[in-house]
């Protein structure tokens, strides 16, 4: 995606970011992703934005197409964005605190005709990863978290029966990491090492021509 001005919006990862081999020819969005905590909180995400990352997550591929999930976003500034923050482990809300958006991931364990969807968070996963690649294209971070308090998250999206809290996501524009609490410093110190591809994955194919 580019600006008026032609240039790239595309998110461009610090060099720690990139501390693993990838392919030369893979998609530079999947390359470029990566987990930011360090937000600027100056800058807002424009509605147009928000829509685009919606409809990325509407696009991800759901079992029998029953999409067994939803988002609740909110923005930073807004009571509901305050309540969310407060509900996060104390390690994630230091941080999380200064993103521009707070995404909560919502599964749908029960169909609407009383079907039980076992594969409800593969499907929310598959909609978050999507959301995050086309937020990536916009220049946006995202970083996704686990530590919160359950019920008082579930509460404050109105989760209904059947439903459960799966993953909030920060969203916002990248800042300055010198504005990082010691915690999410020391993890972005560490760097962003993933498996050799030999331990990821098993690849049986034809040497024939």
């Amino acid at each position: 995606m580019r600006s008026a001005g032609g240039e790239s919006l595309m998110l461009e990862p610090p060099s720690r970011a990139r501390a693993f081999e990838l392919d030369p020819d893979l998609t530079p969005l999947l390359a470029a992703r990566w987990s930011v905590r360090e937000f600027d909180i100056t800058r807002a995400v424009a509605a147009v934005d928000v829509r685009a990352l919606v409809d990325a997550a509407r696009t991800a591929p759901s079992a029998h197409n029953l999409q067994p999930w939803r988002l609740w976003i909110t923005e930073r500034g807004t009571e509901q964005f305050d309540l969310i923050v407060a509900s996060l482990a104390d390690y994630n809300a230091v941080w999380a605190s200064r993103a521009a958006l707070l995404i909560v991931g919502v599964a749908r364990d029960v169909a609407p005709d009383g079907t039980p969807c076992p594969w409800a968070d593969y499907d929310l996963g598959q909609a978050t990863a999507l959301l995050t690649v086309e937020a990536t294209a916009r220049g946006l971070g995202v970083c996704q978290m686990a530590g919160r308090d359950e019920s008082a998250l579930a509460a404050i999206v109105a989760c209904a029966p059947g439903e459960r809290v799966a993953i909030v996501s920060a969203v916002g524009y990248p800042g300055d990491e010198r504005d990082l609490d010691p915690a999410a410093t020391a993890i972005h110190e560490r760097g962003r090492a993933r498996r050799a591809r030999d331990d990821a994955a098993t690849v049986a194919l034809s040497t024939g021509p």
